[in-house]
């Protein structure tokens, strides 16, 4: 990544100049869930999207079901430059080899894995590929805090979109692994127990609702699109923190400002030494 500055890369990914080309995301997997994600991505239009499978026999069958919305390819090299390549599954050396294909061909990509131990992964596949590690995300807590977030626009009603519920810990898979920060819950920027404490307690009392595969596949949407769109949008995600709540730098879930140039700035939250401890312990410090 020497001589690379990602600050230029957001400048000319906002300027005239950018749009020169299509915006461009890769979907890498054979999976039920990668098929949904390239068919959710391709929809708005919003960027060309090839899905990236390992047998043509696989590439055709994508290429009928998909109906055009999105192209089959595969092999990767046709696909740089991309701007957001998502690999699903839970391989070591797949992560390992996709991130040293992005690092050698379009290094200022972003990088999402896909899979339920994806801050594993995202450790593999940053060490020695050299991929900047705020370039590489993963889902993290945030198919919890969807649905956390859902259920609590439901007892306000309010649009789910309004709601921000920031989350840290591990990937998230078992109720305890990404603890939700329910005292910073906001509506529209506005604290959620100051609207109703009432029902911001009965929120926050009920037990955690189990993940599901649509709040995984939607979460790994959302991604997607704040990098492509560089919405710079605060998702607890699974992301590289750096100089953050007592880390040197590790992948953790954690709020952070989610753009074309991958994880910025973590949000500042004030964490309790338990908290704290909870970060270092997914961080395997």
């Amino acid at each position: 990544m020497s001589g690379v500055s990602l600050e230029g890369w957001r400048l000319r990914r906002r300027s005239g100049a950018a749009r020169q080309r299509t915006l461009r995301a890769v979907v890498v997997g054979e999976s039920t869930e990668a098929f949904e994600c390239a068919g959710r991505l391709a929809a708005p239009r919003t960027a060309e999207v090839i899905f990236s499978v390992e047998s043509p026999a696989a590439a055709g069958r994508a290429a009928v079901a998909l109906a055009g919305a999105a192209r089959a390819s595969v092999q990767l090299d046709g696909a740089s430059p991309c701007d957001v390549l998502i690999l699903f599954g839970d391989d070591a050396g797949r992560a390992r080899d996709v991130a040293l294909w992005a690092a050698r061909t379009c290094p200022l990509t972003a990088l999402i894995i896909a899979a339920r131990n994806g801050l594993e992964l995202s450790r593999l596949a940053a060490s020695g590929s050299g991929l900047a590690p705020q370039l590489i995300l993963s889902p993290g807590g945030m198919p919890r805090v969807r649905l956390e977030a859902a259920r609590l626009a439901r007892r306000l009603d309010v649009s789910g979109a309004q709601v921000c519920v920031p989350a840290i810990g591990a990937d998230g898979e078992s109720a305890d692994s990404a603890l939700l920060l329910r005292r910073y819950a906001t509506v529209a920027g506005v604290p959620a127990r100051q609207i109703s404490e009432r029902d911001w307690r009965l929120w926050s009392e009920e037990p955690a609702p189990r993940v599901t595969p649509a709040a995984f596949i939607a979460s790994i949407v959302a991604m997607a699109m704040a990098v492509l769109e560089d919405r710079r949008e605060v998702l607890s995600c699974g992301a590289w923190v750096e100089g953050a709540f007592g880390l040197p730098g590790a992948f953790v879930t954690a709020p952070v400002r989610v753009g074309a140039r991958g994880a910025e700035e973590p949000l500042a939250l004030k964490l309790t030494l338990e908290e704290r401890s909870l970060l270092q312990r997914a961080a395997g410090r």
